[in-house]
């Protein structure tokens, strides 16, 4: 029987947000950028499972099977999903009811190749090639090479238009005029429940938005009641940057959407303790509570505002020649996965896939 979901306390150390999708890295202006390290990571409180295999061997099945337990038991989770196939999970994290305990399952294979920190203590190895047949592989060898050669070869043309991208975007951001520090601290002092415990406060990233296979992907913003900013020139950007670095200075721990672009900015910001955040206007929220975020900067120009204009053209069309690339690498990729699901022994796998979820199961009790 299906048991009622426990409510889930707040961490701050774990900073948990439960039944939320995210992605687990961003292919962006430098390349491709993982957020693995911050989000999956071990700890005395923190156990991960790296899973090993290669495209197309189960995993991101496998941790849809942890997803279905966890729901089964009532367990909070968080699903992080591969920035390009956003249809195929890249990593799962699960919280205790008591909120004591945290076990993560992530794809540990290339571009966002792990190991583990403290083997057999706090992180374990999932290894999916045992089901494979060598062989099997072996024979195609040349047509696997073949095949990742050209994958590669248009991620590197897609990373090519997205540099330029980000940097038009990056200058646009530079140009905007600075914030009024003291005067953002002072209306978010009088206007938020002083946090708990404010020694922990952090900056933790949990990206929602990723440069994909399928074109730019969004998934719903990760708040209850939130307001919107304009960035018709970059300010909201810049602006949501900012103010996180002042929530945390104020003793709030703050969740924040990177830029999968520019990953050292901000989309959206969310506190967890108030249920409360803020996010770049777009066609989706233009309904919600608007903020005016004009008041919070300096001085103003026109002559900025028609630059950043054109930076901010010239950078999606960038985007969209690098997206284009990445929309031809999805053939290269199913056929690498094709290649390998036939050298998977899937029934052996799942025989044993009811050991791998009691494993992983074990240290929430």
């Amino acid at each position: 029987m299906k048991q009622e979901k426990a409510a889930v306390p707040f961490s701050p150390a774990l900073c948990f947000l439960p039944s939320r999708s995210f992605f687990l890295g961003a292919n962006g202006a430098n390349g491709f950028h993982s957020f693995g390290d911050s989000v999956l990571c071990e700890s005395q409180t923190g156990t991960v499972f790296y899973i090993y295999g290669g495209p197309g061997t189960g995993k991101s099945s496998f941790m849809k099977k942890v997803r279905a337990r966890a729901e089964a038991e009532g367990i909070a989770y968080e699903l992080y999903y591969c920035s390009s196939d956003p249809e195929s999970l890249d990593g799962i994290r699960l919280l205790s009811g008591d909120g004591s305990r945290c076990v993560s399952v992530v794809d540990a294979t290339a571009p966002h190749a792990r190991m583990p920190v403290r083997a057999g203590v706090s992180g374990h190895i999932l290894d999916f090639g045992e089901f494979w047949n060598t062989d099997v592989l072996a024979a195609s060898r040349e047509e696997i090479e073949t095949l990742s050669a050209k994958k590669e070869e248009r991620f590197r043309c897609a990373y090519s238009f997205f540099s330029p991208a980000g940097d038009l975007l990056q200058k646009a951001c530079k140009r905007i005029a600075p914030v009024r520090r003291e005067k953002l601290k002072s209306f978010f002092s009088t206007r938020l429940t002083p946090p708990l415990r404010p020694e922990e406060a952090a900056i933790v990233e949990r990206p929602t938005a990723a440069l994909s296979m399928f074109g730019r992907i969004e998934f719903p913003f990760f708040g209850g009641s939130f307001y919107t900013v304009n960035d018709r020139h970059g300010e909201g950007r810049v602006f949501l940057t900012e103010t996180a670095g002042i929530l945390r200075e104020l003793g709030h721990t703050v969740c924040a959407a990177p830029e999968p672009l520019l990953p050292s900015y901000y989309r959206a910001i969310y506190l967890p303790e108030a249920d409360f955040g803020l996010a770049i206007r777009t066609g989706e929220t233009k309904d919600e509570g608007k903020m005016r975020i004009g008041r919070f900067f300096e001085s103003r120009f026109a002559e900025t505002d028609t630059a950043n204009r054109l930076s901010l053209q010239l950078s999606e069309k960038f985007k969209s020649y690098g997206l284009s690339h990445l929309a031809k690498a999805r053939e290269y990729h199913f056929a690498l996965e094709r290649i390998y699901g036939k050298a998977m022994n899937f029934s052996r796998l799942e025989k044993k896939s009811e050991a791998f979820l009691s494993r992983i199961f074990a240290p929430l009790g």
